[in-house]
């Protein structure tokens, strides 16, 4: 019956063979789709990245052009990525100049490393990242503002916990059954399940 892109082992999952194809996408190789992700399927883990196709790997074929961050665990090759916004200089006295990197926020997803999301929805470790209207619940460190003896601030009127922590009863964030015993807030902790 022809050449066909299909697997022919019928498992009806959402598994294809997308080597020798005729739609001109020569970036992909013969590599077989993972799992989905994306609008309407979820997000990628254990590092992996969602190819502008909606699929979940490791290799350039899916942290390349088109990734898409938000849904991705790992990180996206910026290099290859599609964002025109990546390579913008930020020219601003009060934080002084920055390249923007990864997005970051709702819509975007989160930051790695330590690093916080800025409040125009950029990861980085400086003060302009980490500074004034640093996205807490999107930054994987601590913004700056939110610092003080017994950790960051939580709760109504100064926002969220990273995604490991919990928010005290105090309205503190931290790891520990002092942030996430009895009392916690699960509403500004990173995770519902991080209270116990």
């Amino acid at each position: 019956m022809g050449n066909s892109n299909k697997d022919n082992d019928n498992d009806n999952d959402d598994k294809t063979n997308i080597g020798n194809t005729n739609k001109g996408n020569n970036n992909k190789g013969n590599t077989k789709k993972g799992k989905r992700c994306g609008s309407g399927y979820g997000f990628c883990s254990n590092g992996e990245c969602c190819s502008k196709d909606g699929y979940c790997g490791s290799s350039d074929d899916y942290c390349g052009k088109g990734c898409q961050d938000f849904y991705s665990s790992g990180d996206c090759n910026e290099d290859n990525n599609d964002d025109d916004n990546n390579d913008i200089i930020e020219d601003n006295p009060n934080k002084g100049n920055t390249k923007k990197s990864k997005r970051c926020g709702s819509g975007y997803g989160f930051c790695s490393n330590g690093e916080c999301c800025s409040k125009d929805g950029y990861c980085g470790t400086t003060n302009a990242y980490c500074g004034k209207g640093c996205q807490p619940f999107f930054s994987d460190g601590l913004c700056n503002e939110d610092k003080t003896d017994k950790g960051k601030r939580c709760g109504s009127g100064h926002g969220f916990c990273s995604r490991d922590e919990c928010c005290s009863k105090d309205g503190y964030c931290g790891t520990t059954s002092e942030y996430c015993g009895k009392g916690c807030q699960p509403f500004f902790s990173g995770m519902d399940e991080n209270c116990y």
